[in-house]
């Protein structure tokens, strides 16, 4: 063994250190740096170490998220494998790869005995790695690369042999984002997962399994997604099968589809061009190719959609529950604005969240994009009965249509089951966003909270008719939606708050355009 450097040094405040009259107590940490059998250089204790103390701190070069980025790409392209990278947040990345010091050398374990702590100190943040329980002499240092629930730590992004893997933050949560294969984990722990890094699920699931696991994501405690893709019935899935295969009898008259081909092309190399050469792409070669495609096409169009955007208005719709901006940081204590804070904590709210007239347009864009239109046409609907003359896809359409009536009524017993538990909460309030409301024709329109639409009609765009002498109040009665734009009449289909639809020039002065 060969110690590196000097004894490990890092300031904690007082309040940690109550026995000291300094305001910071400078801990020295002797630790060694070894060459282990299987997992490459290693860090050991040189003095035995308590449940909680200071072990040393990660340090390196700080950089921003755009820097961190290159840096990533192109030491992937070099071919490099052995840098670290710990995000502390958006705008700030400490890259230890060149000018770190010893803790770059801690080792992964899937029971480890350190853990990594953010602290900040005289307003700047720090990174230490803290003992979690008792460590003894000679023991070798670990921590988990992947430990996934960490309300007060937060572990390096690792680039591991053949692992790229990424961390991604959120309020009291971290977890990895792998971007290449497993890599066998050594560590030995009774709980060994045997992998480092997130298993990947590109090269090894298919695009049929992956839809199916982020389905069942969507829509965790709700079996209607599944119902209506993969459930027994799997009702998209059959009756796209069935039409494609009406129309494309085999294998051969899908490869030779000079129309499919290029259109799958134009997804792939154009659409994805950033992801074209991805191993995972189907090869637009069979009938099993072309139904797995547009199930998901439709699938993203129609019941995804829904379950993500006809709800939006109950919950944004207060402005309270979801502010778009926060204009202020929080107040210090001894200010004049803490003072408001704590004497008038409502005026001290309504100074901080969006403005009034930002928050009145949001609101509004979110109570327009909750609406259906009163010309809309839900899954299992045809706007014209001539859209085919051919039998089979007609039978094919008319039993889809029956097949999601069955399940919107098996939403509702459901729903009213006071025996299954997570269908109402105690508000109750029934889930209908995925109810597929295919038996309404009544073109109702508006804020009716179910039914699943065909297709997304294209950029959702807030605009307001106004004149100069028109208050701001009087603008947002005229507020629509632009869902699509008609390249023969040269229109916009635009939908209105109360859900009314209508074909707009826009092109005349009296229209203007809001940008949120």
């Amino acid at each position: 063994m060969k110690q590196i450097g000097h004894p490990v040094e890092f300031e904690l405040p007082d309040c940690f250190n109550k026995w000291k009259d300094t305001p910071y107590t400078v801990i020295r940490r002797s630790i060694l740096f070894t060459q282990t059998e299987k997992c490459g250089e290693g860090i050991v204790a040189d003095e035995d170490i308590k449940h909680g103390e200071f072990v040393i701190e990660y340090v390196g070069e700080v950089i921003d998220d755009k820097t961190c980025e290159e840096r990533l790409w192109n030491m992937k392209h070099r071919g490099e494998t052995n840098f670290y990278l710990c995000e502390i947040n958006r705008d700030m990345v400490i890259d230890a790869t060149y000018k770190g010091n010893k803790s770059r050398y801690i080792n992964h374990s899937c029971c480890p005995n350190t853990e990594m702590q953010k602290w900040i100190i005289d307003g700047e943040t720090r990174i230490g790695i803290f003992a979690m329980r008792d460590i003894k002499k000679g023991e070798h240092l670990t921590y988990d690369y992947q430990y996934e629930c960490l309300p007060y730590s937060l572990p390096p992004l690792v680039f591991v042999p053949l692992t790229f893997v990424v961390l991604v933050q959120s309020n009291k949560f971290s977890r990895f984002v792998q971007f290449g294969a497993d890599q066998d984990c050594h560590c030995g722990a009774a709980g060994c997962r045997q992998k480092l890094g997130v298993k990947p699920s590109k090269s090894k699931m298919s695009s049929d399994a992956t839809l199916k696991l982020v389905a069942c994501q969507v829509a965790v405690s709700s079996p209607t997604l599944k119902a209506v893709l993969f459930g027994n019935e799997a009702a998209i899935e059959t009756w796209v099968t069935e039409y494609c295969s009406f129309y494309y009898p085999s294998d051969e008259t899908v490869k030779n589809d000079t129309e499919i081909q290029s259109w799958w092309s134009e997804v792939k190399n154009e659409g994805h061009g950033d992801l074209r050469k991805e191993p995972w792409w189907p090869e637009m070669n069979t009938l099993a190719d072309l139904t797995q495609a547009c199930t998901i096409i439709i699938w993203i169009a129609s019941a995804f959609h829904a379950a993500i955007n006809f709800g939006q208005y109950l919950y944004a719709g207060y402005l309270s529950n979801r502010p778009t901006v926060s204009r202020r940081f929080m107040p210090k204590p001894g200010t004049k604005e803490y003072d408001e804070l704590e004497n008038n904590p409502d005026l001290a709210f309504l100074k901080t969240i969006t403005a009034q007239f930002q928050a009145l347009l949001g609101v509004s864009l979110i109570k327009g994009l909750s609406r259906h239109a009163t010309n809309e046409i839900y899954l299992g609907q045809r706007d014209t009965a001539e859209w085919t003359t051919d039998d089979e896809p007609l039978a094919a359409f008319e039993r889809f249509g029956k097949k999601l009536v069955e399940i919107g009524s098996r939403i509702t017993e459901r729903t009213n089951d006071s025996k299954l538990k997570n269908r109402v909460g105690p508000v109750k309030v029934p889930y209908t966003l995925l109810y597929p409301n295919t038996s309404d024709y009544s073109r109702e329109g508006g804020l009716i909270g179910k039914g699943i639409p065909n297709n997304v009609l294209g950029p959702d765009t807030v605009y307001t008719e106004s004149y100069k002498s028109h208050s701001w109040l009087k603008i947002f009665s005229y507020f629509g939606i632009i869902k699509r734009f008609d390249k023969y009449s040269k229109k916009h289909l635009v939908m209105f708050e109360d859900g009314d639809v209508e074909f707009l020039d826009l092109s005349k002065e009296d229209w203007e355009l809001i940008t949120l």
